[in-house]
């Protein structure tokens, strides 16, 4: 199973379009949607770190993507993760919904060790991605899951048997005009700011977390330059390398680099009057 990750505005979405046009990589959800099944504070996550002290039956909905009024009453749930993993039950059908219930008994039966739990959640993610091989029909195929976890949650890597996850990286300056303009601050001084603060922030967590990652899971992690991969033919197939599959993209994929382009360097396109405060 291979995870995409991001540090928001980052550009996972090249990496992941790219990825998907390989015939040797399928789908857990539609269009390869982002995922909350082990990222969401409600899901694999809770019964991993028991954050929250979420009932089982909570979590179950969860994973289902099935939102109700009692939720509401506990610790807000973030409603996204529920529509994120609704598209997964929705694509991988009442196996993937057998699968939910087979894991919610398992835990509310049998032994609550940390090390158990942990591999009643590897075997849960394992058969997940059995069941979207079916779906798409070759049981060689890697399953990919998107944001699950981004790079904000890259500890939850220490808990779950991925076989490759990769982290995407982008030039910061970039970045921080999708993330001012996506958000509806304005391309100021003062929006700028506003990014600045909150990548810092996010940065210091990351190194922290990523440091006390063991040896074993940080052969698994691997991070992509968005720049590199869409300027270069040559660094997109060493992704395949990686991955040891061949290298399948067709013209008319998702994937499109030529568009992808336009987004590097956005930052020089702005007014002279905004360019010192974004570069100082």
């Amino acid at each position: 199973m291979i995870n995409v990750g991001g540090f928001g505005h980052s550009g996972n979405t090249a990496l992941v379009d790219y990825l998907s046009d390989q015939l040797d990589i399928c789908p857990v959800g539609y269009h390869y949607t982002e995922t909350a099944l082990l990222r969401s504070k409600w899901g694999l996550r809770e019964i991993l770190l028991q954050e929250n002290n979420v009932p089982l039956d909570f979590v179950s909905d969860c994973l289902k993507g099935i939102k109700k009024e009692e939720h509401d009453a506990h610790s807000p749930p973030v409603i996204h993760d529920f529509k994120r993993n609704a598209r997964v039950f929705g694509y991988l059908g009442n196996e993937y919904e057998n699968c939910v219930d087979g894991l919610i008994q398992s835990l509310s039966i049998s032994d609550k060790s940390k090390e158990h739990k942990k591999k009643l959640v590897n075997t849960f993610l394992h058969d997940v991605g059995a069941l979207a091989k079916k779906k798409y029909g070759r049981d060689d195929a890697l399953p990919l899951l998107r944001n699950d976890p981004a790079a904000s949650n890259i500890n939850l890597l220490s808990m779950v048997n991925y076989d490759f996850s990769f982290f995407v990286y982008r030039d910061v300056r970039d970045m921080m005009i999708d993330w001012v303009i996506y958000y509806g601050h304005s391309i100021d001084t003062e929006g700028c700011e506003k990014f600045i603060k909150q990548y810092i922030n996010k940065t210091r967590s990351f190194l922290k977390l990523i440091k006390k990652l063991e040896h074993q899971t940080l052969k698994r992690v691997s991070f992509v330059s968005f720049e590199k991969l869409v300027e270069s033919e040559e660094y997109r197939s060493k992704v395949n390398a990686k991955l040891e599959i061949d290298i399948t993209t067709q013209t008319g994929g998702a994937f499109r680099p030529e568009v992808s382009k336009n987004n590097i360097g956005i930052y020089k396109k702005l007014p002279k009057k905004y360019k010192n405060c974004i570069c100082r």
